[in-house]
């Protein structure tokens, strides 16, 4: 049977051990002070083979899961983890721990005050994607370091956001940060490539005045959220109108003859 264990080092060499007493699952150096920065995973195969091994390194597609605990700022990333370890992407990532703490305090995570950090690099195709995030109690995604959702309300758990976002074709590296306070600990985060409108077609003029002509087209999609008027000014093509959903006649005014 394989036990497994963190070990770390803060500035100075010594080993750390797992508190069996521990309700909060901590790990304690023999100084008995909590581990603030952990290096290695220690596995017990017997007690003449015990495997140390370093943290998993980071794989292109999938996650990167770090825990860290905290007592002042959640956003202190140099506290370093109690335990890292990677993790497939699913078409819904989903962690949920209730009142309790991950995998029941065995790596070295409180039942209140840690955070999660999951990080990968993942390929995109070119197009707009929905994402969806919502925790309890605190969750922020960011790609490429640009923030996509913000959840700065603690207060207002499991509230689902909602952000469509362009993404070009290539790796993009995505960042989901969730913070636990007190009580009830999940997150739950999702995105999805939205499917292509189909493009209007049969546009026509209508109607015309010394300076304006009228436009219209046939809307064949169901479900765009705008389109775009652009006039070719040489090789170059220039947007003139932004409209809503829907819209089948635009009228382009300011013309000159000539």
């Amino acid at each position: 049977m394989q036990q497994k264990l963190a070990l770390g080092a803060v500035g100075f060499f010594g080993w750390w051990c797992h508190n069996p007493n521990s309700t909060k699952g901590q790990f304690y150096s023999r100084a008995r002070q909590p581990t603030i920065l952990s290096k290695l995973e220690l596995i017990y195969h017997s007690s003449e083979n015990v495997e140390a091994r370093p943290w998993p390194t980071p794989v292109d597609g999938q996650w990167r899961i770090e825990y860290r605990n905290y007592l002042s700022n959640p956003s202190n990333v140099q506290m370093g983890p109690t335990w890292v370890r990677n993790g497939a992407l699913y078409p819904v990532n989903s962690l949920c721990w209730g009142n309790g703490s991950p995998l029941d305090g065995k790596w070295g995570v409180w039942a209140d005050y840690f955070t999660v950090r999951m990080s990968g690099r993942f390929y995109f195709e070119e197009g707009v994607y929905r994402f969806r995030a919502r925790a309890d109690d605190v969750i922020n995604l960011y790609i490429n370091q640009n923030p996509v959702i913000l959840d700065e309300d603690a207060s207002q758990v499991n509230e689902e956001y909602v952000v469509d976002r362009y993404i070009s074709a290539g790796y993009h590296n995505v960042l989901a940060e969730f913070t636990e306070l007190t009580g009830h600990a999940c997150l739950e985060f999702s995105w999805t490539k939205l499917p292509v409108p189909e493009p209007p077609s049969n546009l026509r003029q209508i109607g015309r005045t010394i300076t304006s002509i009228t436009l219209t087209w046939q809307d064949n999609s169901t479900d765009e959220t705008g389109f775009y008027i652009y006039v070719q000014n040489g090789n170059t093509w220039n947007r003139i109108a932004t409209l809503g959903a829907n819209a089948t006649t635009h009228t382009i005014t300011d013309l000159q003859c000539g």
